[in-house]
């Protein structure tokens, strides 16, 4: 084959990547620097299962993740993520727990068939071979809380041995080790990746036979939402910060970062549902979950390309609370919050009505490519009804956003 015919072929394999390929979006800094962007997120107990839907939000929405701290269920929910990037997170999470439930069972249930045993021999055989069977069904029934050294092997299992190192994605917790000079914040970015994040997540409202060797760092206003850490470890351009703590970040606002902290309340929780809302059913567990999704995508934290409003649900109406500055809509002038957006409109093409729509569908239809319209039909705090016509742009995310 000719040079000339090489170069063809070539070529066309070229397009076809090029052309196919999906589109992941780079921002790069006013320096020209590409940006580095790293996802914190916080302690929280059962409230950190809003992490999954956080991050779920920012999958469905191709931002980039480069690194990623968190600390106590944030190192948990952030390990299942680096660990498998592309793998769905939900079915991850539920498949570590039904993981462990099963180690569970199989332990207790072999302790329980000793145990009854062990009182039937002593018995003298006088209370029978139903001793056993009645043993070993104590045994199998799941313990109200979670045993930790049982967690990290399951963990260890589902991760395949695998250090922190050999993740795509750059991943860091931090956990406290108690010991003869007292207690000290340790940050683990290296080594087995099951142990640091079950040292984190070493926490007595979670799990049974929590010895103070190592100690979940929650108590630590900082590594809390672990903001300070992550810029330390890391060094990014951008951090996200997913905080579930009901109280705001503590960090050194002088870094030379960018912070987007996003504030999520999970609500109350049913404490009679609570193990099966711990392995990932039910309806606490989806509320919770589409409490850190909805917080990550009506508040523009995803929207790339888009208009730059702040947005949520309020009386069935869509309302706007905060345009971005810099933003699409910003420059434009005439969105304003406390404007409620009744219908949505690709540039000519026929209005749908979002009266009564969810956020994160409402949000799907306003968002869309950079020089794309979209016509609002918008209700002003006077009740004056207006069309507003807005060029989508890039969205540039503010240093701070809470809901």
């Amino acid at each position: 084959m000719s040079l000339s015919k090489y170069l063809i072929c070539f070529l066309i394999i070229f397009s076809l990547l090029l052309f196919s390929s999906e589109r992941i979006f780079s921002i790069t800094t006013k320096n020209g620097e590409e940006e580095k962007v790293c996802l914190v997120l916080s302690v929280g107990e059962i409230k950190g299962l809003a992490h999954i839907g956080a991050i779920n939000a920012l999958k469905e929405n191709k931002i980039n993740i480069d690194c990623l701290f968190g600390n106590s269920m944030g190192a948990v929910i952030g390990s299942l993520f680096c660990t498998a990037p592309k793998s769905d997170l939900v079915k991850r999470y539920q498949c570590l727990m039904e993981k462990y439930r099963e180690e569970t069972k199989r332990e207790t249930v072999g302790a329980g068939v000793k145990t009854g045993i062990a009182l039937l021999i002593l018995s003298g055989g006088t209370l029978g071979w139903e001793t056993i069977v009645g043993g070993s069904y104590v045994g199998s029934c799941l313990i109200k809380k979670f045993d930790n050294n049982r967690f990290c092997r399951v963990l260890n299992q589902l991760f395949n041995n695998l250090n922190i190192e050999g993740l795509s994605i750059e991943f860091a917790t931090s956990y406290q080790i108690n010991n003869d000079q007292g207690i000290n914040l340790f940050m683990a970015n290296k080594g087995n990746i099951a142990q640091a994040v079950s040292r984190s997540a070493k926490n007595p409202f979670i799990f049974n036979n929590c010895s103070l060797d190592y100690i979940d760092p929650g108590s630590d206003r900082m590594s809390a939402v672990p903001i300070e850490d992550a810029y330390k470890i890391f060094h990014p351009t951008k951090i996200i910060a997913i905080n579930v703590t009901g109280k705001p970040a503590v960090y050194n606002k002088k870094n030379d970062c960018e912070i987007v902290e996003i504030m999520v309340d999970t609500g109350v929780f049913d404490e009679k549902t609570l193990e099966t809302t711990f392995l990932g059913y039910g309806g606490d567990f989806y509320r919770t979950y589409y409490a850190g999704n909805n917080a990550t995508q009506a508040q523009g934290i995803c929207a790339l390309e888009g208009i730059g409003a702040s947005l949520t649900e309020k009386d069935g109406y869509i309302k706007v609370v905060e345009i971005i500055p810099g933003s699409a809509c910003w420059k434009q002038g005439k969105l304003q919050a406390e404007d409620l957006i009744l219908k949505v409109a690709q540039g000519m093409g026929e209005p749908v009505d979002i009266v009564g729509m969810p956020v994160r569908d409402a949000v799907k239809l306003i968002r869309g490519e950079k020089g794309s319209e979209v016509r609002l039909i918008v209700k002003k705090p006077d009740d004056q009804t207006v069309i507003i016509p807005i060029i989508r742009d890039i969205v540039i995310i503010p240093k701070s956003i809470h809901f």
